[in-house]
């Protein structure tokens, strides 16, 4: 059977007759060419190519036979009829010159045109269809059917890269370090949970809502507050509250009690700050500073030789006792002096008879010696006559009541006439100069 191809080229330009080249007649078992100036090559074989598309069709042919899905159309003004055959062929793919460019060729064969200009959306939805963003401070979205990204507006909270605000280029960062009043801030990069919590409090004379919020821990009419000895907390230099560090100078004075916190010895009310910066109450035998609260014992007692006073193991208050400093004593041991002078404050010399300032091998206050003179003597309503001391105190001459009178303020004697109701004995009056 024989195949006819007609076809008819469009040629651009005044010589088109000329240039246009056709060849018909019966196709042999190998390839037949049919090229035109215009650019488009018909091979028999089964391609058609343009010069300036990269699609590509074909047809195949026979000798025997004709392809039932394949008609090859040239449309050009010079065959106004189309070929009765190229009619009745289906249509599913077409090749096409346009008239107008004379090089440009289209394949449809009932698929959409996947060629370079095809519009294909590259996402719907941004949280399935685009890359997840690493930070709340940029969203992604879908601008065109094409991924992007869009910065969140500054000041927006976030909770990632270790922030809790977006800045203006899309980070999140911590608030306290932005330079703009922010987030829960209190004042500009301080105050507040978040700065608070990250050792970003205020200054003083910034504004507070709590004392947290300040450097100094006290915020008074939501300002934060200079430290002072006398504010109720640990602040400045303080070791303790209120307490140690410059606290410890005059004009305040005000060391720490054991248990708190020291550098120095003067940071402790009783002078001791240990190896672990800790004021400690002192040992039996060590000075005391400031009374037995200081001392583990709870006793302050004096030394002899006026050492001052130590730590010891009881009050030791009773006459002739020191607690250390002595020949025959220990150092925060309360123990009784020696026979000679007694302690400071003790066995003080008192009455004709009474201390002489001395204790006694006993441990008591000696008195005066039975040899020394006494009287006489009047107090109260007894008179006590010349005579010698007893030893106990006492003058050992002869007793007198003096009642209904009393002793003479003026002498040591009894009373023999009154102006004034003192001038008797208790319970009796003075009546007409005489006790009643």
């Amino acid at each position: 059977m024989r195949r006819t191809a007609s076809i008819a080229l469009l040629c651009l330009g005044l010589a088109a007759v000329a240039a246009c080249t056709t060849k018909t007649g019966p196709l042999a078992d190998g390839d037949a060419s049919f090229v035109a100036d215009s650019g488009v090559e018909f091979d028999a074989g089964g391609d058609a190519t343009t010069s300036d598309a990269p699609e590509e069709a074909s047809a195949d042919a026979t000798e025997e036979s004709r392809a039932p899905d394949a008609t090859f159309e040239a449309s050009a003004e010079a065959s106004p009829e189309p070929d009765s055959a190229a009619q009745d062929a289906p249509t599913d793919s077409v090749v096409e010159a346009s008239p107008e460019t004379g090089a440009e060729a289209s394949v449809e064969a009932g698929i959409p045109d996947a060629g370079p200009d095809a519009a294909r959306p590259m996402c719907v939805n941004p949280a399935t269809d685009c890359p997840t963003s690493l930070t709340l401070c940029k969203v992604p979205v879908c601008t065109g059917g094409v991924c992007a990204i869009q910065l969140a507006s500054a000041g927006a909270s976030c909770n990632d890269q270790g922030g809790i605000v977006c800045d203006k280029y899309g980070d999140c960062i911590s608030s306290c370090n932005d330079m703009v009043l922010d987030g829960n801030e209190t004042d500009v990069d301080c105050g507040g949970p978040y700065c608070d919590a990250a050792f970003k409090t205020c200054a003083d004379g910034k504004h507070c809502l709590v004392g947290g919020d300040c450097f100094d821990k006290v915020c008074t009419g939501n300002v934060c507050q200079p430290a002072s000895c006398s504010d109720g907390v640990k602040n400045g230099t303080e070791t303790g509250v209120d307490c140690g560090g410059s606290c410890s100078d005059a004009p305040t004075n005000q060391a720490c009690p054991s248990g708190d916190i020291c550098y120095t010895a003067t940071d402790c009310q009783s002078g001791e700050c240990n190896s672990s910066d800790t004021c400690v109450q002192r040992a039996n035998g060590e000075q005391c500073y400031n009374g037995g609260a200081n001392c583990q014992s709870g006793f302050c007692a004096n030394v002899t030789n006026g050492l001052g006073s130590i730590c010891c193991n009881t009050a030791c208050t009773g006459s002739c006792q020191y607690c250390g400093g002595g020949t025959g004593l220990t150092d925060g041991v309360c123990g009784q002096v020696p026979a000679g002078p007694a302690p400071s404050g003790q066995c003080a010399a008192n009455g004709v008879c009474g201390n002489d300032g001395n204790c006694t091998a006993a441990g008591t206050c000696e008195q005066k010696p039975t040899s020394d003179n006494c009287g006489p003597t009047c107090v109260g309503t007894t008179l006590t006559a010349s005579g010698f001391c007893a030893g106990d105190g006492g003058c050992g001459g002869a007793v007198s009541d003096c009642t209904p009178y009393a002793c003479s303020t003026i002498v040591p004697e009894c009373n023999s006439n009154c102006t004034t109701p003192s001038d008797c004995a208790p319970g009796h009056t003075c009546t007409a100069g005489s006790c009643m």
